[in-house]
């Protein structure tokens, strides 16, 4: 395989990116599921029928392929400086991510983002490979319908965006203020970190409000995907 490229497994993903017109290799697909998906593939796709067995040999990660492996070139990749220059609506939500590094946990974030209207994921690049199929699978079939930014440092990223006049949310359990009670600014990003060590002090500090979740006494704390779904949600119905 090419520098250039990598493998997306699972029907999802294969929509996904026929969808948003990746440039898309060629696809390995058993016969059954080529002609259960005929009239979805486009017939400039180069496809080649493959046994289930041989496919799932090249995965890595030993999760289902379900008998479809799409082989994609790397996205093209845009700085945080272009973004912000050339792609921002009025109304904006971007999720920034800071120290996390799980790679389920970046694909169902990104899922998470893309479902409730946000407009980019920003991840720090040490933590990123948009080549890692288990964090594509996480995605379901969403890796390509959000802008991804990578970052060389959060903390950086913070202050730029904020001469964007954006403001800037951390999403801390250990915070004063309720997420219900936030009056959202229309370009805000929301800063989730890790579920172990949480968002990192001096991200915190260089943050304009630090928010949480009330949660049940019983439970110690959400998932960094739960938790984020509801800060989305609070967002979303706010300025609705």
């Amino acid at each position: 395989m090419k520098n250039n490229t990598y493998f997306a497994f699972g029907l999802n993903s294969l929509i996904d990116t026929i969808n948003n017109n990746r440039k898309i290799i060629k696809i390995l697909i058993t016969k059954e599921r080529y002609n259960d998906l005929i009239k979805k593939i486009p017939k400039k796709i180069p496809v080649e029928i493959k046994e289930k067995s041989k496919i799932d040999k090249m995965n890595m990660h030993k999760f289902n392929t379900q008998g479809i492996c799409t082989i994609l070139e790397k996205k093209k990749k845009i700085t945080l400086k272009e973004y912000l220059s050339n792609h921002v609506s009025k109304l904006s939500t971007i999720v920034m991510l800071n120290n996390i590094s799980d790679q389920r946990n970046i694909g169902s974030i990104i899922r998470v983002a893309t479902a409730l209207n946000s407009e980019a994921v920003i991840i720090n690049k040490k933590y990123f490979n948009e080549t890692n199929s288990l964090m594509i699978k996480a995605s379901s079939g969403t890796f390509n319908s959000i802008q991804i930014i990578e970052v060389g440092n959060d903390h950086n990223s913070i202050q730029l965006l904020k001469d964007h006049n954006f403001w800037v949310y951390a999403l801390d359990g250990q915070a004063m203020q309720d997420v219900k009670k936030v009056k959202w600014a229309e370009k805000s990003v929301i800063v989730v970190g890790s579920e172990g060590d949480g968002i990192q002090k001096i991200i915190k500090d260089a943050s304009d409000e630090v928010i949480k979740i009330n949660i049940s006494k019983n439970v110690e704390s959400l998932n960094v995907t739960s938790a984020l779904s509801i800060c989305l949600f609070q967002k979303k119905t706010a300025q609705e």
